[in-house]
């Protein structure tokens, strides 16, 4: 399961919200120094990959991997590592879910929101 959203379309406050810091990964993470020094030292496309689920990054295919978790394996990350990332990011997901939600609904136009396509005459 991934977390998938459209970065450009996001609000920097949702934005902060979803993605943790360097300082709230190391408080949350704080028995995995190394592992956690090691992700944080990637460079920014391996680091997005591993923690956002970007299965179609260019940085996979250019190391010919078929997804995330080779990536992550052929990193050293433990699984124990991975799973702790991964409940981290799926809290902070449903911190935002009924927000962003919410937006997008009130976005829609009634006529839309209620199922007909016909216009008036």
């Amino acid at each position: 399961m991934g977390v998938y959203f459209v970065e450009e379309a996001l609000s920097s406050d949702r934005k902060k919200m979803l993605c943790p810091t360097e300082e709230e990964l190391r408080d949350e993470l704080s028995d995995f120094g190394d592992e956690l020094d090691k992700l944080l030292a990637l460079p920014k496309d391996e680091f997005e990959v591993i923690m956002y689920y970007r299965c179609k990054a260019k940085v996979l295919r250019e190391k010919n991997m078929i997804g995330h978790s080779e990536l992550y394996s052929s990193l050293g990350f433990s699984e124990e590592f991975i799973k702790r990332l991964r409940a981290i990011i799926h809290k902070r997901f449903l911190a935002v879910r009924k927000p962003v939600y919410d937006e997008i609904k009130s976005m829609i136009p009634k006529e839309q929101k209620k199922g007909t396509t016909q216009k008036k005459v």
